[in-house]
């Protein structure tokens, strides 16, 4: 599969990669807010987009729904970048934005849990 944000329209589009047949677009993914990075979840059945307004959200590809909004407490400041890490068992998202900190969110099987590094 392939996706494509634009970040002036608040689009997101997703493709089969091998047929070329769009499975699913949906608009204002991050409001307002551009969106600055995506790709797929560790799974590969989720996408994670990071958006102007410094949230992390995690899709349903197949309906655009929407499963998980990942912000922290303090100002929220763009996303530029993130990525998956799994050491022993344990996943995370980490993130990076122009607040010049690393934001980690723990994936525990309950709900995703905010730790804010210098």
């Amino acid at each position: 599969m392939a996706a494509l944000a634009n970040e002036y329209t608040q689009v997101v589009k997703v493709w089969d990669f091998e047929t070329g047949i769009l499975l699913s677009d949906f608009i204002e993914a991050h409001g307002n807010a551009g969106i600055r990075c995506l790709t797929f979840g560790s799974s590969g059945r989720g996408l994670v987009t990071g958006g102007r307004d410094g949230c992390l959200k995690i899709w349903s590809y197949n309906n655009g729904h929407c499963l998980h909004t990942l912000k922290h407490d303090e100002k929220q400041s763009e996303v530029c970048d993130y990525t998956y890490l799994e050491v022993s068992q344990n996943k995370c998202i980490i993130a990076v934005g122009w607040d010049r900190r690393i934001n980690v969110y723990f994936d525990t099987p309950r709900d995703f849990h905010h730790f804010r590094k210098p």
